[in-house]
């Protein structure tokens, strides 16, 4: 194997570093291989669609691979490989790509939601909105009848973070109300929740404890309102731990103001705001990110940290 072909393996950011500087024509088949085949060590990983198709970017060579991994999606059996060239058609389908779209369509349907699987179906619903889910659905109906109610609600949640409230469709009412009912039914089972602290607390602590203050899974079920109070808090601090503090609150939710007071904050005096402030801009898709991400790659010390920006 070549040292290329073991960036590939272990998804480093040097791949993309090396592609950025000496272009990807010599490398067709090691990058192809890695699309094709998911060389993700399982349980370890998550989807490397994104850092896959960002080096195909850098290649310079679309068609190339367009060409080929549309041909692969058009046999390949369910599994992981089939998800990882199901996704990697869609960020070809979400430029415009017609028959990369026609692609998915023709794969989801030719498989079945049960052997295609939920992230491909995730993947129709964040392209093609309502039209998505009413696809994806009407092969869910095809799934037991205890697994269609938990599996519709991860999808109705992908449509809503993806678009916002949408009205739903007669033809998924009845889905509808069924993971409604499911959540009623669990809410009730679990009973009444520990009261968990509000924004004035955990500001309160931040502002104490500074850099020790933790507190960031506070944020996976804060209000969007709550949200855009931390980013202010952001904005206005000075003080390097604090700063620190409000900025990891952003590593489990996506920052809800413009991203360019994170963009500076990245290359902060200070390392632990800067790896706070890195951390945070990976959920955000920015051209700017992914050029912070390759020129932090270029230090030993940033590099896991870049590949996941680039992931």
């Amino acid at each position: 194997m070549t040292e290329f072909g073991g960036w590939l393996r272990k998804g480093l950011g040097r791949a993309a570093v090396y592609l950025q500087e000496h272009g990807g024509r010599p490398w067709r088949r090691h990058l192809l291989n890695a699309c094709v085949h998911n060389l993700v060590y399982v349980g370890l990983e998550g989807s490397r669609v994104t850092y896959l198709f960002d080096l195909i970017e850098l290649s310079g060579e679309l068609e190339f691979y367009r060409e080929r991994l549309l041909a692969a999606l058009a046999t390949c059996g369910d599994g992981d490989d089939f998800e990882q060239l199901f996704g990697l058609a869609a960020r070809f389908a979400a430029k415009g790509d017609e028959a990369a779209r026609a692609a998915l369509y023709a794969a989801f349907e030719r498989l079945g939601f049960a052997k295609a699987g939920l992230e491909c179906a995730r993947e129709l619903v964040t392209l093609e909105e309502t039209e998505g889910l009413c696809f994806v659905a009407r092969s869910l109906a095809m799934e037991p009848a205890d697994e269609q109610a938990w599996q519709f609600g991860e999808l109705k949640k992908t449509l809503v973070e993806k678009y916002g409230e949408q009205d739903t469709p007669a033809e998924l009412k009845a889905l509808d109300e069924a993971w409604q009912a499911e959540q009623m039914h669990r809410e009730a089972q679990r009973g009444c929740r520990a009261e968990r602290p509000g924004f004035e607390e955990i500001r309160r602590q931040i502002l104490e404890k500074g850099r020790h203050a933790g507190r960031i899974y506070w944020s996976k079920d804060a209000s969007e309102e709550d949200m855009r109070r931390l980013a202010r808090e952001v904005l206005q601090e000075t003080d390097p731990g604090r700063l620190y503090s409000f900025r990891r609150m952003f590593e489990l939710r996506t920052f809800p103001l413009p991203i360019e007071p994170l963009l500076g904050l990245a290359w902060h005096a200070d390392q632990g705001v800067a790896w706070a402030a890195m951390a945070a801009l990976k959920r955000h898709c920015d051209p700017r990110i992914r050029a912070l991400a390759l020129r932090a790659a270029k230090k030993p010390e940033w590099r896991g940290l870049a590949v996941e920006m680039l992931a």
